[in-house]
């Protein structure tokens, strides 16, 4: 998966922790970890990241909810 941003803005830099993508039709739910400033002005510079599967849960349906960055999700 590759993920970025624009550096727009006045502070566009942001951590990145992982990303998790749920796929239903399957009961699967992938973490990509990442652990990485995404900043021009940060790190390494970059502001793109290409991330692999880091590990796969199956039947997420049983997760109460899932904490990405500073954003919660829920699962309904």
């Amino acid at each position: 998966m590759r993920i970025g941003h624009d550096n727009n803005g006045s502070a566009p830099g942001w951590f990145l922790e992982e990303v998790a993508v749920d796929v239903p039709a399957h009961s699967e739910h992938f973490v990509f970890p990442c652990h990485r400033w995404l900043a021009k002005n940060e790190d390494d510079g970059k502001i793109e990241r290409d991330l692999v599967p880091g590990r796969l849960l199956r039947h997420y349906a049983n997760m109460k909810n899932c904490v990405l960055g500073r954003k919660e999700l829920r699962n309904t």
